[in-house]
């Protein structure tokens, strides 16, 4: 079994198995498979997908997080680049995309994550959170949606999305440090 999918320190990792699992979907972080599962295997008996739709207060939250830089860089290349639009980086951010919006501001405003899936380490985290909970779905997080058309910004895009996401990274950092520091292991 692997190893690896980790929980935040406010959560106990034994929940109630009839406990509903709200999967807020944050653009650009691999939910796709997640989304495409939840509606075929388990008719969201314990794992609702909420959409691209902030974290509501009263629910148990699981979220995919990737990089907030890397994943912008990601939406650009999916929505802009890929379709030829003249919008740079930058303007697509300014432009208040959805899918650009902030951690902090608005996919987490409200309510901490109660599970996080880390982008960097989906296989692994996702394989042992589906199997913790009995969700009943494939434990292997092949990437469908992705992206082999690559954008590089230049130095001032990537110092503009530094500066524009500096909370979101750092609300990032802090997250990756707990998960990191409450490694758990089953057997």
């Amino acid at each position: 079994m692997p190893s690896g999918c980790l929980k935040l320190r406010w959560m106990n990792w034994s929940v109630n198995p009839r406990t509903l699992i709200e999967f807020v979907h944050v653009p650009r972080t691999g939910g796709y498979n997640i989304r495409t599962w939840s509606r075929r295997y388990t008719s969201g008996n314990k794992l609702k997908y909420s959409g691209h739709q902030p974290a509501k207060q009263d629910t148990n939250v699981l979220t995919i997080l990737r990089h907030p830089v890397n994943r912008v860089i990601s939406c650009y290349n999916c929505f802009y680049h890929k379709l030829n639009r003249p919008e740079s980086i930058v303007e697509m951010v300014q432009s208040n995309f959805i899918y650009t919006k902030r951690y902090v501001d608005y996919w987490f405003g409200e309510k901490d994550p109660d599970y996080v899936i880390r982008f960097s380490n989906i296989n692994n985290d996702w394989a042992l959170f589906s199997t913790l909970h009995n969700l009943g779905l494939p434990d292997n997080m092949t990437h469908m949606h992705r992206m082999d058309d690559k954008y590089v910004p230049s130095d001032t895009e990537l110092d503009f999305l530094h500066e524009h996401y500096e909370s979101d990274i750092s609300y990032y950092k802090n997250l990756m440090s707990q998960l990191d520091s409450k490694t758990l292991k089953v057997c």
